[in-house]
């Protein structure tokens, strides 16, 4: 009978310091809840032996809700890297792509942004409990 065979791996989990920025919040101000999130978000891609596995899938909105901040350093995955000029090339947070990408970018399209969400957990092998 076939069966899925899954090695477990532990993970080692971000420490504190990985949280301190969202838990500080805005200074005086209460901070917006997206702003908070995509913070988090980004001082968890830059934990060592952590941050890759973080891949966030963000259907057209990356600017309004300030993931720009991503594409200098995460990159939006394209496997043939960026081959265009970009419109926005002068920003500081202009777009870039990379074949070594980590954000998902799939653009105007929150159908095509499920289907990466459902490929994701198709690829994940399933807890085992013993």
């Amino acid at each position: 009978m076939p069966e899925r065979r899954v090695t477990e791996k532990t993970l080692a989990l971000p420490g504190e310091k990985a949280y301190a920025g969202a838990k500080k919040g805005s200074g005086k101000n209460k901070a917006a809840t997206t702003m908070a999130f995509v913070r988090l978000l980004k001082d968890l891609m830059r934990e060592k032996d952590f941050g890759d596995r973080i891949v966030p899938i963000v259907p057209d909105e990356a600017r309004t809700f300030g993931m720009d901040s991503f594409f200098p350093t995460a990159k939006i995955y394209n496997p043939k890297g960026q081959n265009y000029l970009s419109v926005d090339r002068e920003l500081m947070l202009s777009y870039k792509e990379s074949a070594q990408g980590q954000l998902l970018h799939p653009g105007i399209n929150e159908a095509g942004a499920t289907a990466a969400f459902t490929a994701v957990r198709q690829a994940t092998p399933p807890t085992v409990s013993r």
